[in-house]
């Protein structure tokens, strides 16, 4: 990790100019960046700047990604964080944080399994939304819950009814 970060300018600077990197820092670079965004993927935080960064240095630098491991990390992250929605499905803050993920996950560079995170939200809108949905025109928590919740779902491709 500190030769990359030692010699991370100097890569990117030869990204820049279109010369390929030494193997070495290239092979280098490749197992530090996996590694840092398997690490953040497993993190129930999940700090979406973070990846950000990671995925445009990875992408400027030419970098292969571990594509099934990171899709992997991430989607065992989703999971916990869907299953703590449905212990807690009033939590609006773990709603948005899902919301923010799921939109990150349509513009990675590789697939996650959402299978799981879908069966889950289905549950929740069986179960939780139908009482937030009638109470969303007297409460504006439930409300602001409704469309975040509805946004989630359109996210994570799963078709929410209107009613």
């Amino acid at each position: 990790r500190r030769i990359y970060e030692h010699h991370a300018p100097l890569m990117r600077f030869l990204a820049t100019l279109g010369i390929p990197l030494p193997h070495v820092f290239h092979t280098t670079a490749e197992f530090v960046l996996n590694n840092q965004l398997r690490r953040v993927f497993k993190d129930e935080n999940l700090d979406l700047q973070r990846i950000c960064a990671l995925l445009d240095a990875a992408r400027s630098e030419k970098i292969s990604l571990d594509e099934a491991g990171l899709g992997y990390a991430l989607e065992q992250t989703i999971g916990r964080l869907m299953e703590q929605l449905r212990a807690d499905p009033s939590n609006l803050p773990l709603l948005q944080k899902l919301e923010a993920v799921a939109e990150l996950v349509r513009t990675l560079p590789f697939t996650v399994n959402l299978w799981k995170a879908q069966k889950v939200y289905y549950q929740v809108l069986q179960t939780t939304c139908p009482e937030l949905r009638g109470r969303a025109a007297r409460d504006r928590e439930a409300q602001a819950w409704v469309s975040h919740f509805t946004s989630l779902g359109e996210k994570l491709y799963v078709r929410v009814p209107s009613h």
